[in-house]
């Protein structure tokens, strides 16, 4: 069975992909309309929302898809949502 990613796991890949990254702090946090305070906490592990991760995501070029495996009914069999 395949195991879904918890929101921790998303935010401990954006937060290796911020550390490994030639971009600074406050370059990510302009680029991505968040402020300092919020990637320093990222940083030091603390919760962010979702969206927050979605655009610090973004700007480290990393790709997320979200995908609806819920058994509803859709026009395809899986719904796939590229972020």
């Amino acid at each position: 069975m395949l195991q879904t990613p918890s929101l921790t796991d998303l935010e401990h890949a954006v937060r290796e992909a911020m550390m490994t990254s030639p971009l600074s702090m406050y370059m990510i946090a302009k680029r991505s309309g968040v402020s300092r305070q919020t990637i320093y906490r990222l940083k030091r592990g603390e919760g962010v929302t979702i969206s927050t991760l979605c655009a610090i995501a973004i700007v480290l070029g990393l790709s997320l898809s979200v995908q609806d495996n819920s058994g509803a009914k859709h026009d395809s069999a899986h719904r796939t949502i590229h972020v």
